[in-house]
């Protein structure tokens, strides 16, 4: 109750204008959530990074777990987890040529690449709730396997801000559909957003690629799906990986951890035990973001992840 208070209240003294968003010379598009981890951002900011790459696109983002501190401004080829953090370093490995300007404070790393002439848009990761700038265009990521409108604010549901905030979205964008979604089934989805007319929703599910070997002695070309696996993901909402990797392996253990988690040697212990476990011919297999945080293991003969990318349902626009 107390954190949905304060968020209509804040929220309020934005829209009056008590409080001041900065708006900038170089559009700004925010991509943003109101449920806290997991809902899809990434791969929709990397979705915008193909489609505005004549616009020589900037990614600004906080840089969640990173360690180092203040205002960073990197290449993505000289881009490090440690410096930008891991979701920052998967963006930076697909982008190498895109610059990072990655701080706490939005509105100085937007300054930073304005001052320097860095690009000509901003794709601002995770802001929606961060009032103090102004965005050219807002983007809502809604998870579909996850739907706020049945979710509460923390600390008892997984809402950042009361779900009223919605409405400050340009363009919803919903993640993790099936990808046998039926337009009944998208249009009942757009009555319980609730949206204001003319907000558009454009409907996603994820398209996994092939496994790509991220460390060990196995020099296959590709992972058969014969092959033993115990799948690790410390990410927001693991289920959907899980799912997928159910249905491409026939032997599968799987472990979760926290988002963004730093594994730490007892961790590695326990995957190698799982793994020992399960079969000698076993392997790791990891999410995208997950490869840029897990060190080799000694006497695990390979891991491997799978990326993944934002695939548009040809659906009509509702």
């Amino acid at each position: 109750m107390l954190l949905w208070l304060i968020s209509i209240i804040r929220n309020w003294l934005y829209d009056c204008g008590i409080m001041r968003s900065e708006r900038y010379g170089v559009p700004v598009v925010c991509v943003g959530n109101i449920t806290v981890g997991g809902t899809g951002k990434t791969p929709l900011v990397e979705y915008l990074l193909r489609r505005y790459a004549g616009r020589r696109p900037v990614v600004v983002t906080r840089g969640y777990r990173r360690r180092s501190r203040g205002l960073v401004v990197v290449r993505g080829a000289e881009a490090t987890t440690p410096l930008v953090g891991d979701e920052a370093k998967q963006l930076a490995d697909k982008f190498p040529e895109v610059w990072l300007s990655v701080s706490a404070d939005r509105r100085q790393a937007i300054a930073e690449v304005e001052r320097r002439g860095l690009g000509g848009l901003v794709v601002m990761d995770d802001g929606f709730q961060h009032r103090r700038v102004r965005p050219w265009l807002s983007i809502l990521v809604c998870d579909y396997t996850r739907p706020p409108w049945r979710d509460r604010c923390m600390p008892w549901g997984r809402l950042r801000e009361a779900w009223r905030g919605r409405h400050r979205a340009q363009v919803v964008v919903v993640t993790k559909c099936p990808p046998t979604l039926s337009p009944s089934e998208a249009a009942e989805v757009r009555r319980r957003l609730g949206l204001r007319a003319g907000v558009p929703v454009y409907f996603t599910a994820i398209a996994y690629g092939s496994a790509l070997r991220l460390w060990g002695t196995d020099e296959a070309a590709e992972l058969p799906c014969q092959t033993p696996v115990v799948v690790v993901a410390g990410i927001g909402n693991p289920e959907p990986f899980f799912a997928y990797a159910r249905s491409r392996f026939a032997q599968c253990r799987t472990l979760a951890f926290p988002d963004h988690h730093d594994f730490t040697p007892r961790d590695l212990r326990r995957i190698a035990h799982e793994v020992h476990a399960l079969s000698p011919h076993a392997v790791i297999l990891t999410t995208e973001k997950d490869s840029k945080r897990l060190p080799p293991i000694a006497g695990i003969r390979a891991a491997w992840f799978v990326p993944i990318e934002m695939k548009r349902l040809r659906l009509r626009q509702f």
